[in-house]
């Protein structure tokens, strides 16, 4: 506990969004894990594309694209390639956010 308050604003930022990453990554993955169930027993429910997208966007990229090659959900048909690419832009806005993260720390204005 001390060494979370010892650190500095952005050191704490910094964590929170990996942290954020991390638990959108198992309920994003938990959620490919499910539809990708539900599409073998004929489609009874399925979730809808634009919710995993959206699991993805806040923060669940690593889980959707680890259930991809894990679980080849949404990762074999051309006509879905989309989906993918929808995938990878918010896996690098993400890697992007934490690079500008990073750089702010290390080279922002010192206070």
């Amino acid at each position: 506990m001390n060494i979370i308050i010892a650190m500095d604003y952005m050191s704490r930022v910094i964590i929170a969004f990996l942290l954020v990453s991390f638990f959108m990554s198992l309920v994003t993955f938990v959620f490919f894990a499910k539809d990708k169930a539900n599409a073998g027993d004929g489609g009874y429910y399925r979730i809808p594309e634009r919710t995993l997208l959206f699991l993805c966007m806040l923060g669940g990229w690593g889980g959707g694209l680890f259930a991809m090659l894990l679980l080849r959900h949404k990762s074999n048909k051309s006509r879905k390639n989309y989906f993918r690419v929808a995938l990878y832009i918010s896996a690098i806005l993400w890697a992007l956010t934490l690079l500008f993260l990073v750089i702010y720390k290390f080279a922002g204005p010192k206070s």
